[in-house]
């Protein structure tokens, strides 16, 4: 009877922890729910993998990756350990590894049986094909987003791959259809999701010479959050071109300083935002 008590609760602490972590974006409150998990089991796949993404969304760093590495030993396929290794790499710049790890929990989503393999199975391509836009190969990148849309036609965050993927090949005009197609669907988990289509959308404008539009995207993409500092910096080469030196300083600075809190992350989109 204990023990079939104890499981349901790790299991209930780790549906909380999820929830947490994967709709609220709250990564204190998942982090407590993972760790009740832990008390109870110290070897739940699903606790450890929570506690280690968890962890690792609340530094900014790659400081729970040891406990997702640990969920990986008891479990060498488990999906969510998979993926949230592959994200821990990725946001490391660590590109090539975080791709293998991508890759093995696209082979284990699209064999599962079970719903979250098919829920997840969107999210592993956008991620599988961000990797690729970030070792500089937007061919392969467009060709994991087209199996992406015929696995999950729905999932409309590839389409903000495809125009970063666009963008990179210089098909300026075919990139901003895509990033103008995520604004007109006005659906406000994904406007929210990141503020890429509206960099990329001004980086699209930037280089066709329309920079007025250009600067309303970088506003917005500003508007939207996450600190990006390419929205900054991009902001400080228009403003140059317009004559406005003073704030170009301003956001020029502004993005530097950005960057330095999250060099990992600003190297990899880099590559992108050019």
């Amino acid at each position: 009877m204990n023990n079939f008590l104890n499981n349901f609760k790790v299991k209930y602490y780790c549906y909380k922890g999820l929830y947490y972590l994967t709709k609220s974006s709250d990564f204190g409150m998942a982090l407590s729910y993972f760790d009740k998990a832990l008390d109870i089991d110290e070897n739940s796949v699903i606790g450890l993998t929570g506690r280690g993404t968890a962890l690792e969304r609340i530094t900014r760093s790659s400081v729970g990756e040891k406990w997702v590495d640990k969920a990986l030993d008891i479990d060498p396929v488990n999906l969510l350990a998979l993926f949230y290794k592959g994200e821990i790499l990725g946001d490391k710049k660590d590109h090539v590894n975080a791709s293998i790890f991508f890759k093995k929990a696209l082979e284990t989503a699209k064999s599962s049986k079970n719903s979250r393999g098919k829920i997840l199975l969107g999210d592993i391509y956008y991620e599988l094909s961000f990797q690729y836009l970030s070792l500089d190969n937007p061919q392969k990148a467009l060709k994991c987003i087209e199996k992406g849309e015929k696995d999950c036609p729905n999932d409309e965050k590839l389409l903000i791959n495809k125009g970063l993927a666009l963008n990179m090949l210089k098909e300026y005009k075919k990139a901003i259809h895509y990033f103008d197609l995520i604004i007109s669907k006005n659906n406000p988990e994904l406007l929210s999701f990141c503020n890429h289509h509206f960099i990329g959308k001004g980086v699209s404008l930037f280089h066709l010479k329309d920079y007025e539009n250009a600067l309303n995207c970088f506003n917005k993409a500003i508007e939207v959050g996450d600190n990006h500092p390419c929205g900054f910096y991009w902001k400080s080469k228009v403003l140059n071109i317009l004559d406005n030196a003073d704030e170009a300083n301003k956001c020029y600075f502004e993005a530097k300083e950005l960057a330095s809190r999250r060099l990992n992350y600003y190297k990899g989109t880099k590559t992108i935002f050019r």
